[in-house]
């Protein structure tokens, strides 16, 4: 007979194998179709997401972006490409940047001479298929497209700022001279003049020292270093030869960096070539020193390059 203990395991053992074939059938349907197993997946998935903490944390809080860049300078002399425009190379160079016949021209002459392998021969049949060449042409076509190119860069930057001229000033006759400069896109006269009375020019000479001041206290400072260096046994202290220099040399290095960078900017719309602005202004800051009058300048009757 059996025992209760025999009925009792048997049920167990009995129970045992019915779970034990169950897990076995999900396991062969999922090995023989995976798609069967998907939403059981997606289900614990999208319970995870919904979940999820928003706003995150601090601490997972995407990084602060990083500040915008700064604008470019509002003087055009600044910018590279205003520069190349302004002082194009001269000669083939410019013809390369800026004429599409000469280039042509060019293709055409090294295809000529490609099949010879002695560079002075190959050399001296360039120089030949060249010597009837008039380049007038080619010249006239990069001069129109330079203007043109020169034309579009003002109609890009028109609200810029371009240099009209250094100046310098003569208690004497108390007038501001302007002296014209390359690096303008005008042909102008060398100088144009402007009254000024002393006490407006010594408010102006006062905003700049005090902008220009860390420019002349480092030149003094490299003469300090340079004397030091010099000397073997320094008689002075770096204190008291840092004092008679700033007194020897200080107004010296401020006119000379006025003169280099004080200079006179015209403003207005350029695309136009109107200057409706003009100002003189600390060169490196740019910090407008004070509004001039653009009648002086344009009475000196500029000729635009555009």
């Amino acid at each position: 007979m059996y025992t209760r203990e025999h009925v009792f395991v048997c049920i167990l053992l009995l129970i045992a194998f019915t779970v034990s074939c169950t897990q076995s059938a999900e396991i062969s349907k999922a090995v023989d179709n995976p798609s069967s197993a998907q939403p059981t997946e997606t289900r614990a998935t999208t319970t995870r997401q919904s979940s999820t903490q928003w706003p995150p944390p601090a601490d997972q809080q995407a990084a602060p972006q990083q500040p915008a860049p700064r604008l470019p300078s509002k003087i055009l002399t600044k910018d590279s490409e205003y520069r190349s425009l302004i002082k194009p190379p001269a000669g083939d160079q410019f013809l390369k940047l800026y004429s599409a016949e000469y280039n042509a021209k060019m293709a055409e002459v090294e295809s000529n001479v490609a099949h010879i392998s002695d560079t002075a021969l190959q050399q001296k049949a360039r120089i030949d298929d060249w010597k009837n060449v008039d380049k007038a042409s080619f010249q006239k076509q990069a001069v129109e497209a330079h203007a043109t190119k020169l034309r579009e860069y003002m109609v890009k930057h028109r609200d810029g700022w371009i240099e009209i001229g250094h100046c310098e000033y003569d208690p004497s006759t108390k007038l501001l001279k302007v002296y014209s400069i390359p690096a303008s896109p005008f042909q102008a006269t060398d100088k144009f003049e402007m009254h000024m009375d002393i006490a407006t020019i010594d408010a102006v000479y006062a905003k700049f020292r005090e902008l220009a001041e860390p420019r002349i206290s480092a030149k003094i400072d490299q003469d300090v270093m340079e004397y030091f260096a010099q000397e073997d046994s320094p008689v002075y202290s770096r204190e008291q030869v840092t004092k008679f220099m700033r007194v020897q040399r200080y107004k010296t290095y401020e006119s000379s960096i006025r003169l280099e960078q004080m200079v006179v900017v015209g403003y207005g719309d350029l695309s136009e070539k109107r200057i409706e602005h003009m100002s003189l202004v600390d060169y490196p800051t740019e910090t407008v020193l004070l509004e001039l009058d653009p009648k002086s300048f344009m009475a000196s009757n500029p000729s635009w390059l555009y």
